[in-house]
Parts: structure tokens; C-alpha cells; sequence
């Protein structure tokens, strides 16, 4: 079994280097990690920060992500719905990650600011007191979206369909309105 890497900070590293010292890291920094299409999968990061890396296409499958902040990464076409759901909890501040996926995930909490999340799939996710502030939601896809006392606050393109989703206490901007009521074809002034 592998032992707990703790209290570390890392700079630059390669997959293969994080893979070599262990798959439980717990209380640490990773900076300017470059792991495009890296697997990740079954690994363990508890209260660890991700500092200017690029995960973009990155796998994690079973991989369990426990009060983790991502900083001003790039995370472009990551499957976040395959990650363990046990204890799941992530904040994201300024990060990049179109064409990801949340699809089904019971993502309760989780913390977006100043995120593009462009053409990300939310469908049947549980997304009960989310936090996406300031972000782009251009194409996001909500369906069976439960976002009960969600804070949309400043996000732009918000096209959600208040009748297929899950959408009580939403606070939105009112600039986003028009994004709510897209399905009626009205023309708001």
C-alpha cells in the first residue's frame, strides 16, 4: 500500500514523477503541473491546491478529489462525474474548463469564480447550492439540473430552462434573465 505524501510542494512535476512518489497526497501545492491527458485515476488528494497546472483531457476515474482548490488552471474536457463522489469537494477560481463534464455528479457545494465553462454538460447533476459566479456558461447543458439555491450571480450565457431543471432560490443577475426564458422566443428590451 501505498504511503500518504503530505505537507509538499511541487513545481513542474511530470506524471510519471507524481506516479513514482505515491497516489495518496494529502495537504499539498502543485504548481505549473503539466499532466494533458494524464490518468489520474484512483489517485487521492485531500486538501491540496493545483496552482497554474494544465490538466486538460486528464482521466479521473475513482480519483478523489477532498477540499481541493484549483487556481487560474486549465482543465478543458475533463469527465469531473467519474471522480469519487465520497467527501467531493472542489473550488475553481479563474480556471478553464470548457467541454468538461458533470453529468450526474452529486456536486453539492461545489465553488466556480470567474471560470469559463463553456459547452459543459451539468445534465442530471446535483448542483444544490453551487456557486457560479462571474463565469461563461455559453452552451452549457442543464437538464434534470438540480440547482436549488444555486448563486448564478454575473455568469453570462446562461441558457436554462427553468421547467426541465430543479430551480428554487436560484439567485441570477438580471442580465441573465433573458438566458431563463430563451424557450419563449421573446424579445427583451
Amino acid at each position: 500500500m501505498d504511503s500518504t505524501i503530505s505537507d509538499k510542494d511541487f513545481s513542474s512535476i511530470t506524471h510519471q514523477e507524481l506516479i513514482e512518489l505515491g497516489r495518496f497526497y494529502e495537504e499539498c501545492v502543485f504548481r505549473n503541473c503539466i499532466w494533458i491527458e494524464t490518468d489520474l485515476s484512483s489517485m487521492t488528494f485531500i486538501d491540496c491546491q493545483f496552482i497554474d497546472c494544465d490538466l486538460t483531457m486528464s482521466m479521473v476515474t475513482n480519483t478523489a478529489l477532498q477540499s481541493i482548490n484549483f487556481a487560474n488552471c486549465k482543465m478543458m474536457g475533463v469527465r469531473f462525474h467519474a471522480c469519487k463522489s465520497f467527501l467531493l469537494e472542489m473550488s475553481f477560481e479563474s480556471c478553464k474548463m470548457d467541454f468538461s463534464s458533470f453529468q450526474g455528479l452529486k456536486g453539492q457545494g461545489l465553488k466556480f469564480n470567474q471560470c469559463s465553462l463553456v459547452e459543459a454538460d451539468f445534465i442530471n447533476a446535483d448542483l444544490r447550492n453551487v456557486q457560479l459566479t462571474d463565469c461563461n456558461l455559453e452552451g452549457a447543458q442543464f437538464e434534470n439540473t438540480l440547482l436549488d439555491f444555486a448563486n448564478l450571480t454575473d455568469s453570462v450565457g446562461i441558457d436554462l430552462d427553468p421547467e426541465i431543471n430543479f430551480v428554487k432560490g436560484v439567485k441570477v443577475s438580471m442580465s441573465s434573465l433573458p438566458g431563463l426564458l430563451t424557450k419563449y422566443q421573446l424579445n427583451i428590451q
